[in-house]
């Protein structure tokens, strides 16, 4: 029982994408913190923001308050994620091409 289960794992390459799930966990993590500790500051002198966190930056319409910390946070955040993503899937892309092209 226990070889057929191995055998599940290894033929469906789930042991490679529960590893690729756990890198993707940490690639998050990390760009999560260089968004918060490299970027943020950037931002927070943009909006001359002075505290709190950037969740709570906004400006102003008038006299009403429109919160955009929220929104910059999740989008900067989103495409520098999806641009790492890139950056690692383009290489492997490529790479399969070129084994193609070796291959015909």
């Amino acid at each position: 029982m226990f070889e057929d289960f191995r055998k599940f794992l290894t033929d469906n390459k789930i042991i490679s994408m529960a590893v690729a799930f756990m890198i993707a966990i940490a690639a998050r993590d990390l760009i999560d913190k260089f968004f918060q500790d490299l970027i943020s500051p950037f931002l927070y002198a943009t909006f001359s923001y002075t505290g709190g966190t950037l969740q709570n930056v906004k400006i102003y319409s008038g006299p009403i308050p429109i919160y955009i910390g929220d929104f910059l946070y999740y989008l900067a955040n989103f495409l520098i994620l999806a641009f790492f993503i890139y950056l690692l899937v383009g290489v492997e892309i490529k790479e399969e091409k070129k084994e193609r092209r070796k291959r015909s």
